[in-house]
């Protein structure tokens, strides 16, 4: 991973939890996600998805952390899990009858995630839910399906920037789609369990410690990419002062 350079733009849009609610329901057509330490430097350089995406969330403790070194009003982390703001989406989606559409995960996944979804959500009205594996020249396609759906929030859990770059291109040129928030592994996790981390681990803080024992991936980003960008991002803060 190359040095990381703190994106002031990025930086000027970050949310703290708080807002999320209050931002799904404005009346505003929006694209929200969430920002982690490893989406972050896959993001840093990417000014036009930065601006397309009306609202940012920090996603995990550490970015939170290094965001509120120089921040007098601190953010509070924000992620769509069941420990954090995905239980705002779908109790507003279900009392506002918002028709609601998910594209991510692999199609076994979120089939599970489908299921599991509708035990927990019984009034949810979920109306279209197809697997993440899109190629950028098929994004017309699927968008004609959400439309046919008459889909007016939709959740996409396709790994960044790809993800962004959907989910703005379906808000830009759906009849319908008022809210695109992006998911990261949730579709996934959702799949494994309904509610996926441990009571113990989500009163802890310990997200971070069930993942990283569950995935590989997970286990490779926290004790690969994370430690460098830790290091960059205080460099650039010392750099900058």
């Amino acid at each position: 991973m190359a040095r990381i350079t703190i994106n002031s733009a990025l930086e000027k849009k970050l949310c703290t939890s708080n807002d999320f609610l209050t931002a799904l329901a404005s009346d505003e057509s929006a694209v929200i996600s969430f920002v982690n330490p490893f989406s972050y430097a896959l993001i840093a350089n990417r000014n036009d998805l930065i601006k397309d995406v009306k609202f940012w969330f920090v996603d995990g403790q550490a970015l939170c952390f290094l965001t509120n070194i120089k921040r007098e009003n601190k953010l509070l982390r924000a992620s769509f899990d069941f420990s954090s703001v995905a239980e705002q989406f779908f109790s507003y989606a279900t009392e506002t009858e918002k028709r609601v559409a998910i594209v991510g995960a692999t199609t076994n996944e979120v089939d599970k995630a489908h299921i599991n979804l509708q035990i927990r959500y019984p009034d949810l009205k979920l109306r279209y839910y197809r697997d993440g594996y899109i190629k950028r020249d098929a994004f017309s396609e699927v968008l004609i399906e959400l439309d046919k759906n008459k889909c007016e929030l939709l959740i996409v859990g396709m790994g960044t920037p790809i993800q962004e770059d959907f989910a703005i291109y379906c808000l830009q040129n759906s009849k319908f789609i008022k809210k695109a928030v992006t998911c990261g592994g949730f579709i996934t996790q959702t799949a494994i369990k309904g509610d996926y981390y441990h009571p113990l681990i989500k009163k802890l803080g310990l997200r971070w410690l069930q993942r990283a024992y569950l995935h590989k991936h997970v286990r490779d980003r926290l004790f690969r990419v994370y430690p460098k960008f830790i290091f960059s991002y205080l460099l650039d803060i010392i750099r900058k002062k």
